[in-house]
């Protein structure tokens, strides 16, 4: 069993208001949500913010295995992006890369955005 972790969930990890406690050792991170986490960062002005920032990057990695994008996904991301589209509905980029991801690897996504379900 798997489960992909959004980066909703990592921010709330970041701000002590969920625990990993009951899916960690079976969550998984897709590489956009770290790419999410580094974009966080670059916005942040104060250095040792930002230090504290990145350490928590790092903290995450060690906590998930982390996703490629590979080229399965690409084919998912394509037909999600089509099926979208067509119905008129828009989602932003990164969370249709991480539905890809989902979709591909058969497995639920943990997010706190209920909004975008």
């Amino acid at each position: 069993m798997g489960l992909i972790i959004d980066t909703s969930i990592i921010i709330a990890l970041e701000r002590g208001k969920v625990s990993t406690k009951q899916w960690s050792h079976y969550g998984q991170a897709y590489i956009i949500v770290l790419t999410e986490l580094l974009i966080g960062v670059d916005r942040v002005n104060n250095e040792n913010k930002r230090i504290k920032c990145l350490a928590f990057i790092e903290y995450v990695k060690s906590l998930f295995t982390i996703l490629p994008f590979g080229i399965e996904k690409v084919y998912t991301y394509a037909r999600i992006i089509h099926d979208l589209y067509t119905q008129r509905i828009t989602i932003g980029t990164h969370d249709m890369l991480i539905a890809a991801t989902a979709i591909t690897k058969g497995f639920p996504i943990l997010t706190l955005n209920v909004k975008r379900l």
